[in-house]
């Protein structure tokens, strides 16, 4: 299991406490994940070409119950084509997985550090505004968001930061100890403060974080081609796989096709 699924297992069964129908699962042919409220985790990760067409349709049907017309789909990008029939074309992304390795000269001097950490109900409160707001969302019931985070900020495999500029919080990131790298996760700066290498500073730190506490391995995702991966590739991470991520056809469509195995 690569480590952004990894996070997101770790996160959906964090939420999960208080909200009993997220589902997710991992089996031989697929990793899946179902969370009504947030459209970002409705995905099905396929491991390989060859997987029996009675189970994705089991899984499938779990998203169709819900009222869903699409869902999301990845792929390793070397089996791609094995999935035309399922994906509309045009809605393809590639996901880069990136790494880094101990042997580092990120750093910055402590008494230079941009992040402070969530410390309080209330910094939490802020932290979610600030996120929603950092990544575009549209939703504004930033209380009810603040006490899925709060599930998930008090475990000991999770910091939550601020990233502050001029004495102002303007963004907000996160660090996951996870059983194999820390991972780099939910990096996001505010529209006004963006295009000042905030994000990469954000990046050493966290690294340096991370060292701190005796890691040595560091993991993180991007949208091949977008600024944060190009700051993760300036910052010394290295390109290690690529998925690819497309929004399916019609979940009708494909059952009305009667076959949903690759030609």
């Amino acid at each position: 299991m690569h480590t952004f699924q990894t996070y997101d297992l770790f996160r959906l069964s964090c939420f999960q406490q208080r909200k009993p129908a997220i589902r997710f699962g991992d089996t031989d042919a697929f990793t899946y994940y179902q969370f009504d409220e947030v459209d970002y985790f409705n995905y099905i990760l396929f491991k390989s070409a060859n997987y029996a067409e009675a189970e994705l349709e089991e899984i499938l049907k779990t998203y169709s119950d819900k009222g869903r017309s699409t869902v999301k789909f990845l792929f390793p990008s070397l089996i791609r084509a094995s999935f035309s029939n399922l994906v509309e074309p045009e809605t393809l992304h590639e996901i880069a997985c990136l790494r880094l390795s101990q042997q580092n000269d990120l750093s910055y001097p402590k008494d230079q550090s941009l992040l402070t950490s969530v410390r309080s109900e209330a910094d939490l409160l802020e932290y979610t505004r600030i996120y929603l707001r950092g990544f575009g969302s549209d939703n504004t019931q930033y209380q009810e968001v603040a006490k899925n985070f709060s599930l998930l900020w008090q475990q000991e495999a999770v910091d939550f930061f601020f990233v502050s500029h001029d004495g102002e919080r303007v963004g907000i990131c996160s660090n996951f100890y996870g059983p194999k790298a820390v991972f780099l996760s939910a990096g996001a700066v505010l529209p006004p403060f963006r295009n000042h290498g905030l994000h990469k500073r954000m990046i050493a730190e966290r690294v340096r974080i991370g060292q701190e506490k005796g890691h040595t391995e560091f993991a993180s995702w991007a949208y091949q081609g977008g600024i944060s991966y190009q700051n993760l590739v300036k910052s010394q991470f290295t390109h290690y796989a690529t998925y690819c991520e497309y929004v399916s056809k019609p979940l009708e469509t494909i059952a009305k096709a009667g076959s949903l195995l690759q030609s």
